[in-house]
Parts: structure tokens; sequence; C-alpha cells
């Protein structure tokens, strides 16, 4: 996981904060545009209850490593917790040396882990070859946390001019690390990535990324793969910080606004890593 690539020109990406007022909202909002994957209802997800990680098929003196990243990105939330000891794993990493394999196995052993996914996710899964891919279980719930029925009803309304009345969360998460296909990116930036695709719900394509100023964008970039941006970056921890203090229960245009405001406010304080 660890051993370089041949040498190349690293890509350069600016991580600082533009200064100019205009300048950064244009930023932010083309961040929030790329990396972000609306769920079919056009509304924003991210997790609601405590996340319980798990790490599969590495050698497990690395699993610390692994798990102190996700646990960063939690931890820039602001919110999300994680779950006591035993509890049921809602998010896997898993290493692989063929990752296509992989997700062709699971799919026919476990086939509802990837129930409800569009056909192009499951093209993305299946027949991209990428070193990283994921997918999320999602569920839906009201707005005050009330239950969904069979059919997708409220079995409570609540009537508002504002609200859409429901919440869409991401309830599990799975990460594939192809570890053929990754090699020569140092563990702790293949962690970094995991870790924040593992909070928010983000695209799975490489479309834009390569100037970003993210971690998403490692696969993206020329350059030595041993150059890979270790951890996320201020913009990555402004976008998770920003997500999981906006209000759940408004239209995808609504909250992409209070979404870039609050990316604004906490990449101005955030300190460097």
């Amino acid at each position: 996981m660890s051993i370089p690539a041949a040498a190349e020109t690293p890509g350069i990406v600016v991580n600082a904060i533009p200064q100019d007022a205009a300048k950064l909202k244009h930023e932010v909002a083309g961040f929030i545009r790329t990396v972000t994957q609306l769920t079919e209802v056009d509304q924003y997800a991210r997790r609601a209850k405590p996340f319980c990680p798990v790490v599969l098929n590495i050698d497990p003196q690395y699993t610390a490593s692994v798990l102190d990243k996700v646990r960063r990105a939690a931890a820039a939330t602001g919110t999300l917790t994680e779950a006591r000891p035993g509890c049921e794993p809602n998010l896997a990493i898993i290493f692989s040396n063929d990752g296509d394999s992989l997700v062709r196995a699971m799919s026919m052993r476990q086939p509802l882990l990837f129930a409800g996914l569009t056909i192009a996710k499951r093209r993305e899964l299946f027949d991209s070859g990428r070193a990283v891919r994921w997918w999320y279980g999602t569920g839906t719930e009201g707005a005050d946390g009330d239950k969904v029925d069979e059919e997708g009803n409220l079995k409570v309304w609540h009537a508002s001019l504002v609200s859409t009345g429901v919440r869409f969360n991401l309830s599990a998460t799975v990460v594939v690390v192809d570890i053929t296909r990754a090699e020569g990116y140092p563990l702790d930036a293949i962690a970094s990535y995991a870790a924040m695709v593992a909070f928010a719900q983000i695209k799975g394509t490489d479309g834009g990324l390569a100037g970003l100023p993210s971690v998403l964008g490692m696969f993206a970039r020329t350059g030595a793969r041993s150059n890979a941006q270790p951890d996320l970056t201020v913009w990555d921890r402004a976008y998770l910080h920003g997500l999981y203090h906006i209000a759940p229960d408004r239209p995808a245009w609504q909250q992409r606004s209070a979404l870039a405001g609050a990316m604004i406010a906490a990449a101005q304080t955030s300190p460097e890593p």
C-alpha cells in the first residue's frame, strides 16, 4: 500500500482558502457541485445514528491507522459519535487484491446489500475497475424522526411551508479498496479517502476532481502516487462540518445554499492539519 510509484511530476493542488469573498463563494459552490451525489429525491443525505466501523482483510497492525482516519472525519462533522464496542457494524472498509471479484461475490452472496442501487451505480461498482468504490444503505424518516411505512408514507405528517417533512439518512456505508489498483498510494491517503466517502453521499466518479482541494481528487491527478494527500484538507473538513449543520428536511436547493454558507464559515475558522 505504501510502495512509491515511479517518479513523476507531482500534481499541484492549492488548499488555501481564498481571501476574496466572491471567489471563495464561487469555489465553494463548485466544490459542493463536484463532489456531492444527491439522493434520488434531490435531497442531501447524512448519518443520523452513531457509526460502528469495521476494517477487514488488512494486517491488524494497520487497522488502527485506518480507524484513526475514520474517527478524524467523524470529528470534523462536529456531531457524529461512535457506537459502543460490540455494536453491529454499519461502516465497513474492506481491502481486497481483486475488488472486482469481491464486489461480484458479495452481490451473489448478499444481494440485499445492493438492493435499491441504480443501474449507473451498479455499473460503477461492477465495471469501473476503480481502486476504491463504495455504496450506501439509505433510509427515510420524518423530519422529527417519525417512522415511514412500507409505502413510504409518514405515519405523522407535520404541515410546513419550509420543511419537506422528511430527512434522508445514510444508514450504512461499504467501501472496497482494491490493493492492486491502489498500489503506490500511502495507506494514510487511502484511509482518508475512505473516511471522506463514509460520512457523506459522494459521487463515485473522478470528473472535475483533479484540481479540487480535496483528498477525493487523488485518483484523478497525475504525479507520484506517494505524494497523495494523506489527510482530509481544510475544504474536506469544512464540507463535512457544513453538511452536518444544515437542516436535514429541506429541498436540495435550500440545503445547497445553507451548506455553502456553513462550509465557508467552517473553512475560514479551521486550522491547517
